[in-house]
């Protein structure tokens, strides 16, 4: 049975950020679906420039679906690491950030 999409777009509480959006089980276009969904609407509710997703967002939606219709499983994968990546780093406090600690 699949969902209706008002439910796929029902708010969410933000993930934590050691947590992937993903569970790493997903169907190549199920992942390319939700980085298409993702890079329009930020799931963490903000957003990062540095998110590679956020970077996606900046494009078409046509250059978009072109780009993401193509990725291989593999990069699909790496995309949520590097955005649970860079969400982890902005969760850290500035002054922890520039302490070198």
């Amino acid at each position: 049975m699949q969902d209706r999409p008002q439910e796929r777009l029902a708010p969410r509480p933000p993930p934590g950020p050691t947590q992937l959006l993903i569970t790493g089980q997903e169907p190549l276009e199920e992942l390319r679906r939700l980085i298409i969904q993702y890079a329009q609407y930020c799931p963490a509710g903000e957003s990062c420039p540095a998110c590679p997703l956020h970077m996606l967002g900046t494009l078409s939606h046509a250059s978009l679906t072109t780009l993401v219709n193509g990725l291989p499983q593999p990069v699909c994968l790496d995309l949520f690491e590097m955005e649970r990546i860079c969400r982890a780093q902005n969760a850290t406090p500035s002054f922890q950030k520039n302490s070198g600690a």
